[in-house]
């Protein structure tokens, strides 16, 4: 028996996310938080993880937690 599939995507509680990072910030500091909510009703389909991706193939000067959202 089949309880659930994986046939809603994330929402994000915004469209688009800006921080303003001040020069005088710790390395290593939360500069913002992002945040996605999944309507699947099992745990495994609605598990939401985090990723920031440069597409240019740079290493990015950010980094995001996957599970929390919380950005550095």
């Amino acid at each position: 028996m089949i309880s659930d599939v994986n046939d809603n995507k994330p929402v994000f509680s915004s469209p688009v996310y800006r921080v303003t990072v001040s020069e005088k910030m710790s390395v290593g500091s939360v500069i913002g938080q992002i945040s996605a909510a999944d309507a699947d009703s099992s745990v495994q389909n609605s598990r939401v993880c985090y990723e920031l991706e440069s597409t240019e193939g740079d290493n990015l000067p950010f980094t995001v937690n996957s599970v929390t959202g919380k950005s550095f």
